[in-house]
């Protein structure tokens, strides 16, 4: 569940102001107190995001335009291919099979509820602060 805040990673950029109550709401709340605990120091440096499956994008226009994105943004004309990463051929323990759940089954209705809940933080934060920053 703490891993579904990713956005108290992306506060320790100093993207944003940080000067709302709603902008602290978002981080604040349903948030482990314990886990919380980044500087911020505010910066103008550019930052570039990307998910990890973004590298081998198997759709040739989304990966020749990410390629061309991260490209501008390090100054390089070329990137190059990128290297491939297949995890479909990663094999899963037995143990980690076992640990494994079905987030749709009712059992797990908590879970789920505390999960998007957590996503509609996120996506809030996320578009109301960090992309205009």
């Amino acid at each position: 569940v703490k891993k579904s805040r990713f956005h108290l990673n992306l506060v320790g950029l100093g993207k944003t102001p940080m000067d709302s109550d709603l902008e602290w709401k978002l981080l604040l709340e349903n948030t482990d107190m314990t886990a919380f605990n980044f500087g911020f120091v505010p910066t103008s440096m550019k930052v570039f995001l990307y998910e990890i499956g973004q590298l081998a994008d198997a759709n040739i226009t989304r990966a020749h335009q990410f390629r061309s994105d991260l490209g501008r943004f390090i100054g390089v004309d070329d990137l190059g291919e990128m290297v491939k990463i297949n995890a479909a051929h990663k094999s899963i323990s037995q143990a980690a099979q076992e640990r494994m759940i079905s987030i749709c089954d009712e059992e797990h209705n908590h879970l789920r509820e505390v999960l998007m809940t957590n996503a509609r933080d996120v996506s809030r934060w996320v578009k109301l602060f960090f992309l205009d920053s």
